[in-house]
């Protein structure tokens, strides 16, 4: 089995959860936290007390991938939907362990990007690069609706999520051999990423940005091409948004992979 987890201090994910119960998740006689638990086909629908960030309790739920629909914050305001993997490349300030990256199905997340695209309403769309917790061992990835109350309570923006999540659950336009990368540099919403994902069909996995820099070793290659899945053929490098990237180039060479500046 496989799930879908929302918050219940999360106004977005309540909002989500409510429209994804009116698109075909029927109740089941099982509980979790003391809450009845939704299914469709092999997805279950369940909440938890816990905001979503924190939710580390999730690692004992009986599923094999996991898909987090929250909230997304940010002070600019800015109406966004978002689809990112869940990580720490340092201190774990806003959940999840420190320096620890979870699986990430890049497939699973391009192909919830992919439904997100063109909304036919006012919001922008955009991958984020890898932040925040909770920290699960199961293959998992976050899509958000964004930025401020206003939009966590928006009928029409949490239908849209909705359905793309449903209509990726059921594999819809699904592409089964699409290539995937992890990505280096570059800023929070990863702009050339998103450039890569929506014009070469490319599945981004881990993406680590320019402000996250210090923390880039060849140990945390190693992480983001290890939780990355399926394994990543690509490096894509921000090249303006990378210090010293002759030598981050250099350190990349020591992997069997694809380096493609930007």
């Amino acid at each position: 089995m496989k799930a879908i987890v929302v918050s219940e201090k999360d106004k977005a994910g309540k909002n989500i959860y409510n429209h994804l119960l009116e698109k075909g998740f029927g109740s089941t006689s099982g509980k979790w936290q003391g809450k009845t638990v939704h299914k469709e086909e092999e997805w279950l629908l369940v909440r938890t007390e816990s905001t979503i960030i924190h939710a580390d309790e999730v690692k004992n739920l009986n599923a094999d991938e996991v898909i987090f629909a929250s909230k997304h914050s940010s002070e600019k305001g800015k109406p966004t939907l978002t689809t990112h993997p869940p990580g720490n490349f340092g201190p774990a300030d806003y959940g999840g362990e420190p320096g620890e990256l979870c699986q990430v199905n890049a497939r699973r997340m391009n192909s919830l990007f992919s439904h997100l695209l063109n909304p036919g309403f006012e919001y922008n769309v955009s991958l984020e690069v890898t932040h925040h917790g909770p920290y699960i061992p199961q293959p998992c990835c976050f899509i958000e609706l964004g930025s401020t109350e206003k939009q966590w309570e928006n009928q029409e923006a949490a239908d849209y999520i909705a359905e793309a999540i449903m209509k990726t659950i059921k594999k819809q336009g699904e592409k089964s051999e699409i290539e995937t990368a992890i990505g280096i540099g570059g800023n929070h919403y990863a702009r050339k990423f998103n450039k890569i994902q929506r014009e070469k069909g490319i599945a981004m996995g881990h993406m680590i940005p320019r402000y996250a820099q210090e923390h880039l070793d060849r140990e945390v290659v190693e992480k983001m091409i290890e939780k990355t899945v399926p394994e990543p053929s690509k490096i894509y490098i921000d090249k303006k948004g990378t210090r010293k990237q002759s030598k981050v180039r250099e350190m990349l060479n020591e992997f069997d992979k694809e380096i493609i500046l930007l």
